[in-house]
């Protein structure tokens, strides 16, 4: 019993551990490619870096993505835009991978500071 505790103490944060974050900043560089996919930018400080090294070729940390072609990422779009019109800072989770674009971590969720 106590291996498994342990076994699913273990499943729970080895995703969470491997996933960027990045705290509260302002959206900047919105860019709406062809493929649904939205790329932006962040000027908050990443605090955890996703594991995928891949993520980080030829741009900045704090640049991210999602993909706008789904449901939720329609979602998320309509929170970053409005957040975006507001001013208002953001903090954004990521996945800790590249899938939305290939050199950005994708958002897997974010939410409104002030």
């Amino acid at each position: 019993m106590k291996q498994l505790k342990l076994a699913i103490l273990f499943l729970l944060f080895s995703g969470s551990a491997s996933a960027g974050s990045i705290g509260a900043g302002k959206i900047s560089l919105i860019h709406f490619m062809d493929n649904g996919v939205v790329a932006f930018t962040s000027n908050g400080v990443r605090q955890y870096s996703t594991s995928d090294s891949s993520c980080f070729v030829n741009v900045q940390p704090q640049d991210v993505a999602i993909d706008a072609s789904t449901d939720q990422g329609k979602a998320q779009l309509a929170g970053l835009l409005m957040a975006y019109a507001q001013g208002k800072s953001i903090v954004i989770q990521g996945t800790g991978q590249c899938s939305a674009h290939p050199s950005r971590e994708t958002v897997s969720y974010f939410y409104i500071v002030d």
